[in-house]
């Protein structure tokens, strides 16, 4: 059995001490039940994002999207979900598809 409150204090430590890959488990962490927090999954995700991890980036893409802990933002989304397939995070090409279909039905 996996203790997520366990694993949330270790990753809060290891993103304290300056570990940029504790973000993007932490973004994960405060989506699971036990644990949900939008907001926080928000700011760890685009803390991720931002130092260039592409986990970081394809979750921060995926809250942005669905306007999870932010509010929507649809080309931010997408911005973010260039930059997750152009580092290898290949399921991030589906959303960026989907939201050029999206944006082509709207005209």
């Amino acid at each position: 059995k996996t203790d997520l409150h366990l694993s949330e204090k270790y990753f809060l430590l290891a993103d304290s001490q300056g570990d940029i890959h504790s973000a993007h488990h932490l973004a994960m962490l405060y989506q699971q039940p036990e644990l949900k927090n939008y907001y926080k999954a928000y700011c760890f995700a685009k803390k991720s994002a931002k130092n260039g991890k592409p986990e970081g980036e394809y979750i921060y893409a995926n809250l942005l999207y669905i306007g999870r802990g932010c509010e929507p933002d649809i080309q931010e989304a997408y911005k973010y979900y260039k930059l997750a397939f152009d580092h290898g995070i290949y399921q991030a090409k589906f959303m960026m598809e989907r939201i050029d279909k999206l944006q082509k039905d709207d005209y």
